[in-house]
């Protein structure tokens, strides 16, 4: 399924920088190593300039600092879960 999201998401960038509206940073908040090392290396593979945090409120905070074009989300996180982070994103102007 991963695999299958990923090469999607590479042929949507081939669309946008035709189209001249490329997408180019995508925020991957996710607390497993594995998926997170997996995601990261497709993604940059890929040409996108990829951030990682750990944890829900982590991936709050670089969400204001980055303001990526896309944020991939992890549900279940530790502390404040993927659910709530989301929220929270939608709820800030900057983020929305």
């Amino acid at each position: 399924m991963l695999s299958r999201f990923v090469w999607d998401i590479y042929d949507a960038r081939s669309t946008f920088q035709k189209g001249k509206a490329a997408m180019s940073k995508i925020l991957c908040v996710e607390d497993s190593e594995d998926s997170l090392f997996s995601l990261h290396k497709r993604l940059a593979l890929a040409g996108f300039d990829v951030k990682v945090a750990m944890n829900g409120t982590e991936g709050v905070d670089w969400a204001k600092t980055l303001l990526p074009d896309l944020i991939v989300m992890d549900l279940r996180l530790p502390g404040l879960d993927g659910w709530e982070a989301t929220r929270r994103l939608k709820g800030q102007p900057e983020t929305k």
